[in-house]
């Protein structure tokens, strides 16, 4: 049995909206992205692990997105279990992390491999791992090249808003490498052919439901109006991001706008 946690119309969510949830029947866990793939909306981590241990209950956190873009440890979210993955700092695909509390009881889903303390089957991907551990070690030094982005963001956002477009979760805590956003006028798939032949890569949503043309359910949560959602993309930067993307893509806008 799983109950969505209600959000506010920046995608931040409601912490008394939560505590009506673990005050009416008892929770067994509360699961949270820190970061939203396709808003970069932060979440209140912290506090939301703070009530969800206050009812008993265990909290997992969803860090793929935050992690080498935002200083933190499991000690200072206080979560009992959080889950990480290569590809999302430049390491290999195909590898990823669970964190979890000391004597915290990890729930086994695929009996067998002693090698794996019983946690798991099958045998390790090294090369992936590997590569995993290595692009750990170097994320710690590309903390400081995503808050430069934050500046490159806003100049971009400033240009959307002057030409029309509405950026969802703009007051909330964002990361810096993410824009969501949507003109009134325009149809995101039209819109998303348009750029690409343009030589600008850009999504309509979370790179996982790519293929699907369902709306998107992080934007219907938020309230977004629906010609909006219809009109929804996402734009993304990172560590090698320049200068000349961003003129490139301001360029690039303008001209498919109309």
């Amino acid at each position: 049995a799983v109950t969505i946690i209600p959000v506010d119309e920046n995608g931040i969510v409601k912490l008394n909206e939560l505590e009506k949830l673990l005050r009416a029947e008892p929770t067994h866990l509360v699961s949270v992205m820190y970061v939203n793939n396709e808003t970069g909306v932060i979440n209140t981590i912290a506090d939301i692990a703070k009530l969800a241990h206050a009812h008993g209950a265990l909290f997992h956190c969803d860090a793929v997105q935050a992690y080498g873009r935002i200083a933190f440890t499991r000690q200072s979210i206080d979560a009992d279990f959080i889950t990480l993955s290569s590809h999302k700092i430049g390491g290999p695909m195909g590898a990823g992390a669970i964190l979890f509390k000391p004597q915290t009881t990890v729930p086994v889903l695929i009996h067998g491999g002693g090698q794996e303390r019983r946690q798991r089957a099958g045998t390790e991907n090294f090369a992936a791992i590997a590569g995993f551990g290595a692009a750990s070690a170097e994320a710690v030094n590309t903390l400081s090249s995503f808050e430069k982005l934050a500046a490159w963001r806003d100049e971009i956002e400033a240009h959307l808003i002057s030409t029309g477009c509405s950026i969802f979760g703009q007051v909330a805590p964002r990361m810096a490498n993410t824009i969501s956003f949507a003109h009134p006028t325009k149809d995101s798939q039209t819109m998303l052919m348009a750029l690409d032949v343009n030589g600008a890569s850009l999504s309509s949503g979370s790179a996982c439901s790519s293929g699907t043309i369902q709306p998107s359910h992080v934007l219907k949560a938020m309230n977004v109006a629906p010609d909006l959602i219809k009109g929804a993309l996402r734009l993304s930067m990172g560590w090698n991001t320049t200068r000349g993307d961003i003129d490139f893509f301001v360029k690039i806008w303008d001209k498919v706008r109309g």
